[in-house]
């Protein structure tokens, strides 16, 4: 009996063995997804901060620019800032 016990738990030994070893493949293939996931992740969230940190400060140069050509922030107490006051200083680009 006891050459028997030792062959069946020789036998479930290595069963679980294979079990071990086919769920480590798959925890490695889960880890490589996730992996990959997080450097999408990354790449498409910090590319765009990057681009409008560069970005940004162009755009509100061209902004305001275009706003003082306008006199819309003029400071005298003109009326640049309605209808024709606007249309003149569009007439004088």
């Amino acid at each position: 009996m006891n050459i028997m016990e030792n062959e069946e738990l020789k036998k479930k030994l290595e069963e679980q063995a294979v079990k071990i070893d086919a769920i480590y493949k798959s925890v490695e293939k889960t880890r490589k997804y996730f992996l990959m996931i997080i450097w999408v992740t990354v790449i498409a969230v910090v590319v765009p901060i990057i681009g409008l940190a560069f970005a940004l400060p162009a755009f509100m140069n061209n902004y305001v620019n275009t706003l003082s050509g306008a006199g819309i922030d003029s400071p005298s107490g003109t009326n640049s800032t309605s209808p024709s006051g606007l249309l003149d200083s569009i007439k004088g680009l």
